[in-house]
């Protein structure tokens, strides 16, 4: 996913076509794939006709009115009521004392704007919410495709397809894997089922993953209960999701 960037939209550790594989940055494309560059593209072929990569391209995109943004923070005691305070006002506490886990304090600039990135080290701060809008169109319900909605999460009815057992990944860990594991989904841990490392596999309890990015959700998922699980290389899985979705 890509939106109009200055520089390249698209970039590996190298230059040029990426250590021959045939892929170029500024197209985000790769020679050879026939549809270069365009929405919903997912075929990149390097030299030779070798397929590396399936992934799904949505360019053209913009998170200008995906995230809930600036504003004030009820429990953050250094916040003036409009979410601003000086950095040196802010005591220890309060840079980490926040209502939810996707607040933070940031330069008191606009969103998005390349300048306001990196931490608030001088002048006025401003608190940031990292959640997504309830009417967010580019990344809230969109890990599927990017493009189309998910199904809809409902407790005792068959899970979303995009959390069927058969979308799943196998890494090439060697030292503890290869793991297969559910793209739309992430282990819960800590709760005496798998092995805790953030990969919903088989035989795991899970949450389900619906937005592109960190933020999938809040609220007590273990209320919400779980979808009928369809089994596929990733099988018996519990999974569960959270009730609200988006602010």
């Amino acid at each position: 996913m890509t939106g109009s960037n200055a520089d390249d939209d698209c970039r590996l550790n190298d230059t040029g076509n990426q250590g021959g594989s045939g892929f170029v940055e500024n197209e985000c494309s790769s020679d050879g794939a026939g549809n270069n560059g365009v929405d919903g593209q997912t075929l990149y072929i390097g030299p030779g006709g070798t397929e590396f990569s399936t992934a799904i391209f949505r360019p053209g995109r913009t998170l200008t009115n995906s995230f809930v943004g600036e504003g004030a923070d009820a429990i953050n005691t250094a916040d003036d009521g409009n979410g601003e305070a000086l950095f040196s006002s802010i005591n220890f506490y309060d840079w980490f004392n926040f209502s939810n886990l996707f607040s933070f304090w940031g330069k008191n600039l606009s969103f998005p704007n390349p300048a306001s990135q990196g931490w608030c080290s001088t002048g006025t701060c401003q608190i940031f919410d990292w959640r997504l809008k309830a009417t967010d169109t580019t990344l809230l319900n969109l890990s599927g495709n990017g493009a189309t909605a998910n199904q809809t999460f409902v407790a005792g009815s068959i899970c979303p397809v995009e959390v069927h057992g058969d979308r799943a990944l196998t890494d090439e860990q060697s030292t503890y894997g290869p793991n297969t594991f559910l793209i739309s989904a992430s282990e819960i841990l800590l709760d005496d089922y798998g092995d805790d490392d953030g990969l919903c596999e088989s035989n795991e309890h899970c949450i389900y993953s619906p937005n592109i990015g960190h933020y999938q959700g809040e609220g007590d998922y273990l209320t919400n209960g779980v979808c009928n699980f369809q089994d596929g290389i990733v099988h018996d899985v519990n999974l569960y999701s959270y009730p609200i979705n988006g602010i």
